[in-house]
């Protein structure tokens, strides 16, 4: 999916450099910017059984992890709770952006940004300790990490509503093809990583992911900082299905903020 979305990015800015060099009338350039991607697939990370093949409780009573976590813990000890919200930190989004200028600011663009995802949570283990002078057990929380992959597409236009003195406001439509990948769910204790497990049966190279789509829409503002360059600071939001499995495929609200160097 990555080859053939990048394939399709070269072409698109190769198009744009010959039309530009002809008329003028292409662009392209750079995106930075934060990606703030809902919760709904985060629960993906929490360690439950019910989203992984083997979680945080399995792993901890198979038959190898169970005498390294007796050892640590050294008295009697159970998982009491699991992450009872969860989240994605925000993101830093980069890719790139071209386009053909449609005049008086209206512009066709085409966006392609990639981020890495992040999910840090706790679940929470009761220890049994007789050396406690209360009659409560004593609780240590279990740092939980998520990692992601995660890649956007935006094909849109943008409706100028203001185009004078170098300063072009506008709102804009788009549609969207997302990429999702999985790409490592563990747990520390002690300093070890111990890793949640995700494949599917039988197909060990499989991790969750796939391929959404939905649409957006947005507002920016423009300025000509010269003749060959443009600066753009944007807001959009996206209405689209995440798609981590066959039977779980989320649609939500995201969010992003872009600002972009604009050469032609």
């Amino acid at each position: 999916m990555k080859k053939i979305v990048l394939l399709l990015f070269v072409s698109i800015i190769t198009f744009s450099s010959i039309s530009a060099q002809e008329n003028g009338s292409a662009f392209f350039g750079i995106n930075v910017g934060g990606f703030f991607a809902n919760k709904n697939t985060s629960i993906l990370y929490t360690g439950a059984d019910a989203f992984s093949n083997y979680g945080v409780e399995d792993l901890f009573s198979n038959t190898i992890n169970k005498p390294i976590f007796d050892n640590y813990f050294q008295y009697p000890y159970a998982i009491v709770e699991l992450p009872q919200k969860w989240k994605y930190r925000p993101a830093l989004d980069i890719g790139g952006h071209c386009g053909i200028h449609l005049g008086q600011g209206n512009t066709i663009y085409v966006d392609a940004n990639f981020s890495s995802l992040d999910f840090e949570n706790f679940f929470t283990v009761s220890i049994e300790d007789p050396n406690n002078q209360s009659p409560d057990p004593t609780y240590e929380q279990i740092p939980l990490f998520g990692e992601e992959k995660r890649m956007n597409i935006n094909i849109g236009v943008q409706f100028s509503f203001y185009n004078e003195n170098k300063m072009n406001a506008y709102f804009t439509l788009f549609g969207n093809l997302n990429s999702t990948r999985l790409e490592k769910n563990y747990f520390v204790v002690n300093g070890r990583q111990y890793f949640i497990n995700h494949v599917f049966p039988g197909k060990p190279n499989i991790l969750p992911g796939g391929v959404g789509s939905g649409g957006g829409t947005g507002l920016g503002i423009k300025y000509k900082f010269n003749d060959n360059f443009t600066f753009d600071l944007a807001y959009s939001l996206y209405y689209t299905k995440t798609k981590m499995k066959e039977d779980f495929a989320p649609r939500g609200i995201h969010n992003g903020i872009t600002f972009r160097i604009i050469w032609g």
